[in-house]
Order: C-alpha cells, then structure tokens, then sequence
C-alpha cells in the first residue's frame, strides 16, 4: 500500500485497520519514520524562515550596539521588550542597566514563558528555546572566548548576516535543527505509541479477542497519524500567530487512544457480523441440505413410480405380446387345423374314389360274372340260380361293409375338428381291410 493511501486510510477508514494491523512491522515501522521526517522538515523549515526574519530585524531595528570587555553597549533611552510570533525568538529583550535580582528573575520568567526567547543583559544573555524549559544563561566573556573573539559590534554581525557564509551557517542550522527535532518528535511519539499499545492490547482482553502484540502495535503507530498532521498544522499556526492550545499535548495522545479504541471495537464488530452471517451460511446450508434431501426423496419417489409405470407398462405390453402371440399361435393353430382338414377332406375324397373306383370294378365284375352265368344258366338252369343268389348276398355284404367303413371315416373326421389329430397309419389300415 502506497504511503498517502496509508495515511487517508489510517485517518478515516477504521474498518481497514484490521488490513494495516497485519502489515510487517518493518513497514509499518518506515511509515513512522517516513511521518516523523515529514513534520520535522516542516518545523525545522519554519524555523529557518523565523531565524532569518530574526536577523532582519537585527539589522533594521536595534540601534548600533558592540561588545567591549564582556559588556553590552548600546544607546537606548528604554530596554526593548519586544514579542512578535513571526520571528524566531517570540520573546526579544534587551536591558544594559544594572538591574536587580528581582527584575532578573522577572525576565527570566518572562523568556520561559515564551515559546522561544532571548534576553540580552549588561553581561549575560539569556536563551529559552521550550515553553516551561528554564533558560540557559550565559556570560559573555564564556561566549566570546568560545568563539576566539573580544569584541563585536554590529556591523560586523550584519556583515556575516550579508555574506555567503550566511547559507553554509543556515544549512547547518537546518541540520542541526532537523536532528534535535526529528530525535525529539520520533522518541517522544514512539512512547506515546507504546502507551497506545498497551492500552489496546488491554482494551482487547476486555473484549475477549486474542489480537497479537506486534498487531496492536501497527495499529496504534497508524492511529497516531491524525495526530502528528494536527501537530504539524498546529506548529504553523503557533509559530506565526501565537495562537495556543493549553491542552494540545493531551489531546495528541487522547486521539490515539480514541483511534486504538476504535479500531479494536470495530474489529469486535465485525467479527460479530462475520460470526452471525456464518450463522446464517450454516442455517441457510442446512435448509439448502433438507432440501437437497427433500429433492433426492422426490426424485426417488418419482423413479420408483417411473419404474413401476415402466413395469406396469411392460406388464401390459407383454400381456398384450402374450395375447397377440396366443392370437397368432391359435391362427397358426386354426390353419394347421384348416391344412389338416383340407388334408383329411381330400384324403377322405381319395378313399371315397379309391371306393367308389372298387365298387364300380366289382359291379362291372359282377355284371360280368352274371352275363357268364346267364350264359351258363341256360345250360345250367337250376345251379345257376343258385349261384346268383350267392353272389347277391355277397355284393349285399360288400354294400354293407362299404357302408360301415365311410361311416367310420366320417366320425373320424368329425373327431380331427374338434382338435384331435388323425392317426397315420389309418388310411394304410382302411385300404388294407378293403383289399
């Protein structure tokens, strides 16, 4: 995640804290640097600025002063006093007479309760760069054999302030400034982070969630980033107009902790929403489940009617098959009986010929026979008559044996009609008993 995406992210969307909590310390780390650096160049750059106006107003508005023997002097009908938030030191004082304890002390009161200050007296100059931080003092002889110069006047303080050696002292002044300020604000808000941390991991064990250290801390480097812009705005504001917030330090580190608080418990939140759709996944699950049942029941039920419609159709077909076949077998049936007796008609009709041709044979055999007996009656006239009545008894047995063989044939026929089937060895033994 980019470094401003971070930083609008960290500022007002809490529900994306749980995201930068488990970010690597290591990068959350840099981001802390990254925003201490930001506000220290801010401040240590107005602080330039404010130096610069400073030496401004040295060179256009004191009188012309120089240090002799150790001592200030300078022509002035009153002591400068001075507060103006535009310039470096808010608070600029200068008083050459011998004053009493007492208004040292009141002076010195005075630059500590300014933001910065700086009192310059007959033989010592006093220097507050913290409001509540005592100044420090120094004597001149101290100052000036430190610096390997006696004496100093102004034109030789305005002619540094003109030169090019003035960048070289303002780019180390930066520097320096830049060091003590960044070693101030990242120490001081790294504690506070500490603080914030501690504080969360509490606030989560009152909430009963288990969140893990190095989360707890991300999340209370990141809460600390509305912070440090109002901080870095309110630097600006301080340094130019003077305006104070009495409780600024307070609020830098409630917001934190209204930040850490915040996110914990919309992280609570969340895992309650979280915990209450899973609720609703597994009830909307089961009912998904009962109905998958519901649905596999319905669909057994309706394969078992399936296959027993299929059975009772195929029942039906087969009985349908069973009765058409029987329909068939009793038409094959019928025509073999038809064929049998067609069959039978005609062999009936064959023997019937086959008598009839016997009977003719023997009529012209017996009309022959009488012809020769007419012939030999006349010869013989008795025994001829009594031949001829032999002879006609037996053609009267013949007629009647003949009659009782077609009658037999008829019965017999009648008997296959019904179903039974004729014997084959029953012509052979017909013909038989008529030969």
């Amino acid at each position: 995640m980019a470094f401003f995406k971070k930083v609008v992210t960290s500022i007002k969307d809490f529900e994306k804290y749980p995201e930068l909590a488990n970010q690597p310390v290591i990068s959350t780390f840099k981001y802390f640097l990254l925003l201490m650096v930001i506000l220290t160049i801010i401040i240590s750059s107005i602080f330039i600025y404010q130096i610069y106006n400073f030496m401004q107003y040295v060179k256009n508005n004191i009188p012309d002063f120089e240090f002799v023997n150790n001592t200030l002097q300078i022509e002035l009908d009153e002591p400068i006093n001075t507060k103006d938030n535009n310039l470096f030191f808010k608070t600029f004082i200068i008083d050459t007479n011998d004053i009493e304890n007492s208004q040292f002390k009141l002076y010195r009161n005075e630059i500590a309760n300014s933001m910065t200050g700086i009192a310059f007296l007959k033989d010592r100059v006093l220097i507050s760069v913290g409001k509540g931080i005592q100044p420090i003092e120094y004597s001149y002889d101290k100052l000036f054999e430190s610096m390997g110069e006696d004496n100093l006047s102004k034109e030789e303080v305005v002619s540094v302030f003109d030169s090019d050696e003035i960048f070289y002292a303002m780019t180390i002044m930066l520097t320096t400034l830049f060091i003590y300020g960044f070693m101030y604000y990242f120490v001081d808000t790294l504690m506070l982070a500490i603080l914030v941390t501690f504080l969360g991991y509490i606030t989560s064990m009152i909430v009963r969630m288990r969140i893990k250290f190095y989360a707890i801390f991300n999340m209370a480097i990141y809460s600390f980033t509305l912070p440090i812009i109002l901080l870095a705005i309110y630097s600006i504001i301080h340094m130019f107009t003077g305006f104070e917030i009495i409780y600024f330090d307070i609020m830098y580190f409630g917001i934190a902790c209204i930040y850490m608080i915040t996110a914990i418990l919309m992280i609570k939140l969340d895992l309650i929403k979280r915990g209450e759709e899973l609720t609703k996944i597994i009830e909307e699950q089961a009912r998904i489940a009962e109905w998958q049942k519901k649905d596999k029941e319905n669909e057994e039920k309706n394969k078992k009617q399936d296959e027993e419609k299929k059975k009772e159709e195929n029942k039906e077909n087969d009985d349908v098959e069973n009765k058409e076949n029987k329909k068939e077998k009793q038409k094959d049936n019928n025509g073999r009986k038809e064929e049998n007796t067609d069959k039978q008609e005609n062999k009936e009709k064959e023997k019937d010929s086959v008598a009839e041709g016997s009977n003719n044979k023997e009529k012209e055999e017996k009309n022959g026979n009488d012809e020769e007996q007419k012939k030999k009656g006349k010869s013989k006239g008795s025994s001829g008559q009594s031949k001829n009545g032999t002879e006609k008894q037996k053609e009267d047995n013949g007629k009647t044996s003949s009659k009782k063989k077609t009658g037999k044939q008829r019965n017999n026929n009648e008997d296959s009609n019904r179903g039974l089937e004729p014997q084959g060895n029953m012509f052979e033994n017909e013909k038989g008993i008529q030969e």
